[in-house]
């Protein structure tokens, strides 16, 4: 049976396999080094706001992860979703929505209103997101600048 838990420190090592190999595959094709994606993880887990999660197997191997965290706008408290990824061996199989859907109910309890993100257009993610739940926000825009 699979199992949503808290992200602990020592599932680091574990965690970094599981998204170097989410992210080597379509569509992304990224070629992530541990130790960057080490760092990328230690970024999202040691602020006090971080909310992270991690979705094991039947075997307790971690297979995917939700990395956000605590974002107050007016008097609402949602989550920003940094990260969402499950292994491309696991992918289609369910975990990623038992993953987000845990993290909702759990944050429900405490008190949050959202989950929100930024994925890419024309992403399989897209989809995944739509289906459970999401809707794109058309007054919205993602903008960035090369320094």
């Amino acid at each position: 049976m699979e199992r949503v838990r808290k992200f602990k420190p020592e599932d680091t090592k574990e965690i970094i396999g599981v998204y170097i190999d989410t992210y080597a595959q379509e569509p992304w094709k990224e070629d992530w080094h541990p130790e960057s994606v080490r760092q990328r993880i230690s970024d999202l887990t040691i602020s006090p706001i971080s909310i992270c999660y991690v979705i094991c197997d039947e075997n307790g191997l971690i297979v995917g992860g939700l990395f956000g965290r605590r974002n107050i706008f007016l008097a609402a408290k949602e989550l920003f979703i940094d990260e969402f990824f499950i292994s491309s061996k696991h992918q289609r199989n369910g975990y990623g929505s038992k993953l987000m859907n845990f993290v909702g109910i759990e944050l429900k309890k405490e008190g949050y209103s959202c989950l929100v993100l930024n994925t890419e257009r024309g992403y399989p993610s897209v989809i995944f997101y739509k289906n459970n739940g999401f809707r794109i926000k058309e007054s919205n825009i993602f903008m960035y600048k090369n320094i």
